[in-house]
């Protein structure tokens, strides 16, 4: 038997070895992940939610003190008290405002820009 019909008998029993894996695909710049970020796996869970100085709790349903300019059916005091259920009316001043006006839209008062106008 020749050489070569030998080296054909092996290649018909063991099958080539598999080919080498790929190279790697070549690094995207903007793919790395970010210093910044690797930072922050490695911080505190509570860590982004702890303010250096935590404000005062304020309470964000509690009404907020201060003038309020109420037109229409809320100059009248009785409708006041019953909307924001106060014990006792509230004590309504006449205010003036610049650069608006009162006009019916449908049924109910509303305020419109007029920059000439003076509302009492």
């Amino acid at each position: 038997m020749s050489d070569s019909a030998r080296e054909q008998m092996n290649l018909i029993r063991c099958p080539p070895p598999p080919p080498p894996p790929p190279p790697p695909p070549p690094e995207i710049p903007g793919s790395k992940i970010s210093s910044y970020v690797l930072k922050l796996r490695t911080a505190p869970s509570d860590y982004l939610f702890q303010a250096p100085n935590p404000p005062q709790y304020v309470d964000l349903f509690d009404a907020s003190t201060g003038p309020y300019f109420f037109y229409g059916t809320l100059t009248d005091p009785s409708m006041v008290r019953e909307i924001l259920g106060l014990q006792t009316e509230p004590e309504l001043r006449p205010a003036r405002l610049s650069g608006y006006k009162c006009k019916l839209w449908g049924q109910y008062p509303a305020l419109l820009d007029a920059p000439d106008s003076v509302l009492l």
